[in-house]
């Protein structure tokens, strides 16, 4: 206690602080060198590192969830395979009480297990796409010519109820392009792909207060147009539309938006 005195007090007397000032100066003092008296449990922070350094689990579970179920879609099996097996890992490593739980949001289960398209005239051409999520299957083999629709842009419901029925009968048995196909220019002068060393190091610098905020914020959703359908609700009519009408196959542009870079 004696010497704990003589470290605040000296320093009280070269300072020209009122007396309340003072106060509060040595209830700030008394923490820290309080503090500086505690004996830190080496033994204790040792285990910690070495369990660290030793038996780190994070690129095993790291292993485990990409390149053993890989894709995660919800409600594919690659989900729930991988779900499980966090489950079970983390009661191994003594946590209680871990299990799953149901949640309905909507889909049913989904995996993209295999999935082929040719254009078979006017010419031979293996063609490039993808399926979308949580779409249903073809009954097999289709094919089918193809015709174009071009839904009108941000419609009232009576004006997509018209063109609904307008062109009903042009979908039986066909492949139905939805939208008009993009055009999208070359550019020549594409954006670097890559950062050089000086703007990497500043979006990565730890004391840069705008570092790793390299994207951006989010832009906010549009706001709807009083009495105009948003773009869900459009895509959940056009897809009510052609299973009722006998479409076939349901086709989206790719390309929107996106340059041949």
């Amino acid at each position: 206690m004696q010497n704990r005195r003589y470290f605040i007090r000296p320093v009280l007397r070269k300072m020209a602080y009122p007396m309340g000032m003072r106060k509060s100066f040595v209830f700030l003092i008394l923490p820290l060198v309080l503090l500086a008296q505690e004996t830190a449990d080496t033994a204790t922070d040792t285990k910690i590192r070495q369990e660290e350094t030793e038996h780190s689990q994070v690129m095993k579970t790291l292993h485990v969830l990409t390149d053993r179920w890989g894709p995660r879609l919800t409600g594919s099996p690659n989900f729930e395979g991988a779900a499980k097996w966090a489950v079970s890992t983390m009661t191994e490593w003594g946590l209680k009480n871990a299990h799953l739980e149901p949640w309905d949001f909507g889909h049913p289960g989904w995996l993209n297990e295999r999935a082929a398209g040719y254009m078979t005239a006017p010419v031979n051409e293996n063609l490039k796409f993808e399926v979308l999520a949580w779409t249903p299957s073809t009954q097999g083999v289709v094919k089918a010519s193809s015709v174009e629709v071009v839904p009108p842009k941000s419609p009232t419901k009576e004006e997509l109820d018209a063109w609904l029925a307008a062109n009903r009968s042009k979908i039986a048995g066909k492949m139905v392009l939805v939208g008009k196909a993009a055009v999208i220019p070359v550019n020549f002068n594409p954006p670097k792909k890559r950062l050089d060393d000086a703007e990497a190091q500043a979006r990565f610098d730890p004391n840069n207060p705008q570092a790793g905020q390299f994207r951006g914020p989010r832009a906010a959703p549009p706001t709807p147009e009083p009495g105009k359908l948003t773009n869900n609700q459009v895509n959940e009519a056009l897809d009510a539309w052609l299973v009722a009408n006998g479409a076939l196959v349901r086709i989206n542009d790719a390309e929107i938006g996106r340059a041949h870079v």
